[in-house]
């Protein structure tokens, strides 16, 4: 019962991880849009 519950913490947690992961994926690429094109992505906070 307790292995099965820290399996399911463990999974969430590798999704949590992969999901920030790929949120900071995104705002890397954003700025990185930001730098190269000054559009409407310059007005956002670095």
């Amino acid at each position: 019962m307790a292995i099965r519950a820290l399996n399911a913490l463990v999974s969430d947690i590798r999704i949590a991880v992969r999901a920030s992961q790929t949120f900071s994926d995104l705002s890397r690429d954003a700025r990185a849009a930001s730098d190269t094109n000054r559009g409407s992505f310059g007005l956002l906070p670095r």
